[in-house]
């Protein structure tokens, strides 16, 4: 072999074996994605965080666990994970192992807030990890008077609005509305047009497909 050929196959070599070590390292890759990236919950409600993964070396994958980091604060705690269903109640791996790592959390309150994030327990796997906002709102009843000082008589025009800050400038929201805890109709606002005494009471509203989401009382 002449002293080029030597040459040329040294340089060949200082090129193939980095190659070969990022061969190595992407062939061992796990790839996380989030359906979405933030999300708004009702304070009472359930919500499911859409999680699925892709591991290229499935037999290096034994075990994931969820994370949860409060707002303003830098330490996580465990939630839940795939050998343990629950660590924290009210949170519930509901995936299934293979590629669903979703989880559920039940009655959602403002503690829950913050970033999750799903942490690969296995040294030889590098998984690429993404996170996600959690937000939690109350629902709020807005209250529109005919008097311009706001009060209340006999004979005016009061309508009650329900809001979800969570549907954005797209209402989707579908409420039911409660008078001293009963329920008496469905949808976003109660109009009265001749208010009266009959009318007053405690009202308050809820999504109707999570009863749980019950707002603060508006007294009439």
């Amino acid at each position: 072999m002449s002293s080029f050929d030597m040459f040329v196959l040294r340089r060949d070599l200082r090129w193939m074996f980095p190659l070969l070590f990022l061969g190595g390292v992407l062939s061992n890759m796990c790839k996380v994605k989030f359906e979405q990236q933030h999300i708004c919950a009702v304070r009472g409600s359930s919500v499911v965080i859409l999680c699925s993964f892709y591991n290229s070396d499935r037999k290096t994958l034994n075990r994931f666990s969820w994370g949860h980091v409060k707002p303003n604060q830098t330490k996580a705690r465990l939630i839940s994970g795939s050998k343990f269903r629950k660590v924290v109640e009210q949170f519930e791996f509901v995936g299934d192992g293979d590629q669903n790592c979703s989880l559920k959390i039940q009655q959602v309150e403002p503690k829950y807030a913050g970033k999750y994030f799903l942490r690969v327990a296995n040294s030889k796997t590098r998984c690429i990890n993404r996170s996600l906002m959690l937000i939690v709102v109350d629902l709020k009843i807005l209250l529109f008077s005919s008097n311009e000082d706001g009060t209340i008589k006999e004979g005016d025009s009061v309508t009650l609005s329900c809001t979800n800050s969570c549907d954005g400038d797209n209402p989707s929201s579908v409420f039911t509305w409660f008078k001293n805890g009963e329920p008496i109709n469905e949808g976003k606002v109660l109009d009265f047009r001749n208010i009266s005494f009959a009318n007053s009471g405690n009202y308050s509203c809820s999504l109707k497909t999570q009863r749980g989401t019950t707002s603060g009382i508006r007294r009439v």
